[in-house]
């Protein structure tokens, strides 16, 4: 009888697969990640040091100019003892099944085992991305022969390679060139990094240049039958001058007429399941918690040691398969039991029967599923039992995290909010046009799914109530009020915005057929290595914190982003992921091999290693930026500087600015000198009825900035 065993990716998915399939395919190993790296570049060739070298591999020493797979040196998770026990496992088996990830990612993770452990025999697949038991079950019964998915690794093959190659020569030229004489730190380059350090950069000279305007709305009181209520004319386009709002407000005084009304039933479906972007950008905003603090938390949560509360966290989509449509009831079952969660007979009683969506909209989708490995992360059904007893024993951290992605679970499987929206308009003259007054807002008929949340948590303000009024009836209106604002330059990044500006890449990449690879590759960097690129960058001083949570470019950065700028604007691009990705997408496709790729790769990168190799020599080093370290203090002249600028303002000086030396440069450039409001003006159609003609007006989306 010939013997097998099953390779998985790690614990808690050999525990699902044990749950689904006992030992019927044989005993189950889960590896740690990659139990293998690749050999770093002074392992293969010593003398290429730190220099303008292109580090690839002889072809005639490894196959196809690759670098070789050694074990790896981490000690997370134990990852030695875990290779060693496949090994041993596997020089008895005759049949091997591998049930890691089903993307290339996990395609690599099994095959490199299986050729580092130079085994013989018949290798199956089993491709699965929910770990219900039904999906698991079938993955098994449905495996294919592992040579079926060859392609797939070798796409793995070359994003591997092409990143080593690239990202650490590229590295070592930028800090031999661009790094001046005395300074430790490496001048980073990366393919992710890079363009994320270039965002920041960009968001940097957005508020540099950025010219403060004042711009007026008029309010007013109108006076119907049932009460008085405030009704509003913000343009979409600013009212800059005050005598023309006064002349408008002035007209609104006399008026009284019939008024629109305007009456709709509306459902509000809840918000997606979370995927791992999501819910690091959602805990930033609500909890303050870094991207990689959130990941940590999520990872607690998903590991044995949490008690394996939810399901695998660095997922980057927000369906479910639909297979897993019979969990639904067990999973709000518990919810409902828990005091946070079921604590109104409305709640309980409406998760005892969960309301299934399926498709696109809602949450059991599996063709949303497609080329994924994962699902949205959501409490686990396979540990239900233990859950209460794990949940009492979290950290106050954890358990907001925890209870952010169960309400979320409970919040898809209630009815949804039902409401009367009401709009009303007033259509006034003035110098012979309409300027429509407006006010709306929304009476709940059924809570739904929001009955779980409370003061706003679920990211939609409510709109205030008006009185009844009835289509036609008379409006008085008085006291109007003009309202003198000003616009504000656009917002730093977060590190939840920027994680955001991360996945949503492809909107600033002008190619329509980069854009669009971009947007199906869900930005820059990956659930699982995005955090790790803004902590990298925060460690080097390339983005700092400058208040709060807010994070600044550094001088090092801003000097580093305008020198690629000119000698190598593709590597502050985001679109070169796209053209990556295309070339992963011709492997799988059979056009392409993953050595032609990494051809492809070494000769973009030579091109760079050239121009950052001739910076060099026609500067002779008078233009390097410095790549100063995060924790450098201001000096005292900076510090006293930027202490009287904060008693000016009447505020404290930022406890960042007090300790860093690029937060507190940051402070003093946006305090000292604020910029005059500009002097042009524009004229554009209101976004209210008709145009106000003459009426000198700037648009609100491009004077306040680009959305963060």
């Amino acid at each position: 009888m010939p013997k097998s065993i099953v390779i998985c990716e790690k614990t808690t998915q050999a525990q699902s697969i044990r749950a689904a399939v006992g030992s019927q395919y044989g005993e189950v190993y889960p590896a740690s990640g990659h139990l293998l790296e690749l050999a770093l570049p002074d392992d293969i060739d010593p003398a290429w040091g730190w220099n303008f070298h292109l580090l690839r591999p002889d072809a005639s020493r490894y196959k196809n100019g690759f670098y070789p797979s050694v074990p790896t040196k981490s000690t997370y998770g134990n990852p030695q003892r875990k290779l060693a026990d496949i090994k041993n496992a596997i020089k008895d088996a005759d049949v091997v099944y591998i049930a890691t990830d089903c993307d290339r990612e996990g395609q690599l993770i099994g095959d490199e085992i299986l050729e580092y452990c130079r085994f013989k025999g018949k290798a199956f697949r089993a491709m699965f991305t929910a770990d219900d038991k039904k999906t698991i079950a079938d993955a098994f019964k449905n495996a294919k022969p592992n040579s079926e998915y060859a392609r797939l690794c070798q796409a793995a093959i070359a994003r591997q390679q092409s990143d080593q190659i690239a990202n650490l020569s590229l590295t070592r030229a930028a800090t031999c060139a661009f790094r001046k004489p005395g300074v430790k730190a490496a001048v980073g380059i990366g393919r992710v990094k890079t363009p994320t350090m270039a965002i920041v950069c960009r968001r940097e000279l957005e508020i540099k240049h950025f010219k403060p305007q004042d711009y007026f709305d008029i309010t007013v009181d109108c006076k119907v039958a049932a009460g008085i209520f405030q009704m509003s004319y913000k343009p979409r386009d600013y009212i800059l001058d005050r005598a023309i709002a006064e002349a408008i407000a002035a007209s609104a005084a006399k008026w009284s007429g019939p008024l629109k009304v305007d009456k709709k039933i509306q459902q509000q479906s809840p918000t997606k399941l979370f995927d791992l972007p999501t819910l690091q950008k959602v805990c930033s905003s609500k909890f303050n918690l870094s991207p990689e603090q959130t990941l940590n938390i999520a990872q607690k949560l998903y590991s044995a040691e949490g008690g394996a509360l939810t399901t695998y966290p660095r997922s980057a989509v927000r369906y479910l398969a639909e297979t897993q449509i019979d969990d639904a009831k067990p999973i709000c079952r518990f919810l409902a039991s828990l005091p946070s969660i079921g604590k109104t007979p409305a709640i309980t009683q409406a998760l005892a029967t969960p309301q299934i969506r399926n498709g696109k909209s809602g949450a059991f989708y599996t063709k949303g599923l497609a080329g994924e490995s994962h699902t949205a992360i959501i409490p686990n059904v396979n540990t239900l039992g233990d859950a209460a007893a794990h949940i009492a024993r979290l950290s106050e951290a954890e358990r907001k995290v925890y209870f952010l992605i169960a309400r979320s679970y409970a919040a898809m499987m209630m009815p949804d909010f039902v409401y009367e929206q009401t709009s009303i308009q007033a259509s006034v003259p003035h110098n012979n046009e309409a300027v429509n007054f407006a006010a709306s807002g929304r009476k709940p008929i059924s809570l739904g799914w929001r009955e779980l949340f409370e003061n706003g948590e679920d990211d939609d303000a409510e709109e205030g109530l008006l009185p009844e009024v009835k289509n036609g009836e008379t409006g008085t209106f008085s006291n109007p009020i003009v309202e003198k604002h000003t616009t504000k330059p656009p917002p730093r990044y977060t590190a939840g915005t920027l994680l955001d500006r991360m996945v949503n890449a492809w909107e600033g990449v002008a190619d329509p057929t980069w854009r669009d690879r971009l947007k199906e590759a869900k930005g820059i960097g990956t659930p699982a290595t995005r955090d790790q690129v803004i902590a990298g960058l925060l460690n080097q001083g390339l983005i700092v914190k400058v208040q709060g949570a807010s994070l600044g470019a550094s001088e090092a950065a801003m000097e580093l982003y305008e020198l690629l700028q000119k000698i190598a604007p593709q590597l502050i691009n985001p679109a070169i992921t796209a053209v990556w990705e295309m070339q992963f997408d011709a492997i799988l496709a059979g056009t392409l091999d993953a050595k032609s790729v990494v051809d492809r790769v070494c000769t973009d990168a030579l091109k760079h290693l050239d121009a950052f190799k001739t910076n060099a020599k026609n500067t002779n080093g008078n233009s390097r930026p410095v790549a100063r370290p995060s924790n450098g203090g201001p000096t005292e002249k900076m510090l006293k500087f930027a202490e009287m600028l904060a008693q000016k303002k009447k505020e404290e000086l930022p406890e960042t600015a007090r300790t860093n030396f690029e937060a507190c440069k940051i402070y003093i450039d946006r305090n000292a000198a604020p910029a005059k409001p500009g002097a042009s003006n524009f004229n554009r159609k209101s976004s209210h009825g008709k145009s106000t003609g003459k009426t000198p007006a700037a648009s609100r989306k491009t004077a306040a900035g680009p959305k963060p």
